[in-house]
């Protein structure tokens, strides 16, 4: 029985024929699922900087929140409006680090149990009016739900004025009828003289 020796280039070693072969395939192997694991990576990481980018655009106020209702996330919009940075929110129980959001510890838990998007619209009369949504994230074990709180302030006091500038148009039609109307009874009715 003859065993034949491969002299490696790389090494000074001999090894038997069949497991420098397997070596080379086994190099070649790896070296094949590094390339794959390092594009894999990259793609990764441009996909997280894909979503971080749409979060930090976003123009609602996005909130992340775990199953303990600790903040996960806390876009550009959210220090906006609540004027509190994403620092000192991040890892803080919401109602903590924002006592004044106005959804309730109730309106999420409720969204947990059911599994199902919950929509309150808040407003505080001539102030400011909020739509929000809580979003259940049903697959994660980190995030529990995601609150998306649209600033409608705008929007709301613009439709009151127009409604207003419409009240006042159909009240000045109105009034401009009723003395056209008054008008002709007072030209079409006999004078007292005849």
């Amino acid at each position: 029985l003859s065993i034949l020796f491969l002299l490696e280039k790389s090494t000074e070693m001999c090894l038997p024929l069949g497991l420098a072969e397997k070596l080379s395939e086994t190099n070649n192997a790896l070296e094949s699922e590094v390339k794959k694991h390092l594009t894999t990576s990259r793609q990764l990481k441009k996909s997280e900087a894909y979503i971080a980018e749409v979060l930090s655009s976003m123009p609602l106020m996005l909130i992340g929140l775990d199953k303990k209702n600790r903040i996960t996330q806390w876009n550009p919009k959210a220090e906006e409006i609540s004027g509190i940075s994403k620092k000192n929110a991040m890892g803080q129980y919401l109602w903590d680090a924002y006592p004044d959001i106005t959804v309730s510890p109730e309106k999420i838990a409720e969204a947990q149990k059911r599994q199902t998007t919950v929509s309150i619209n808040y407003s505080q009369k001539g102030q400011y009016h909020f739509d929000i949504l809580i979003y259940p994230l049903r697959e994660s074990s980190k995030t529990g739900v995601v609150l998306l709180i649209d600033d409608i302030t705008l929007r709301e006091n613009s439709e009151t004025q127009l409604i207003q500038k419409d009240k006042m148009s159909l009240m000045v039609e109105l009034a401009s009828i009723m003395a056209h109307e008054v008008n002709c009874l007072l030209y079409t009715s006999p004078s007292p003289r005849d």
